[in-house]
């Protein structure tokens, strides 16, 4: 039986491209709600660099 997490598409969910998906529906969502930048930040947690970066499409790592 061939599962999700045999899947060699599936990335690991610390993975980059797993924040990186995480993120693009994050912002997706915020703007489908009209949130602004700050209150955006607020939800993440995040510094303002490390927000733009993010809202940019530049993640790093994964997230924590």
């Amino acid at each position: 039986m061939n599962t999700l997490a045999d899947s060699p598409a599936t990335a690991p969910l610390h993975s980059p491209e797993a924040a990186a998906a995480a993120l693009r529906t994050f912002f997706r969502i915020a703007q489908a709600w009209a949130l602004s930048n700050d209150e955006q930040q607020r939800l993440l947690g995040c510094r303002r660099s490390s927000f733009f970066a993010w809202k940019a499409g530049r993640i790093k790592s994964g997230l924590d």
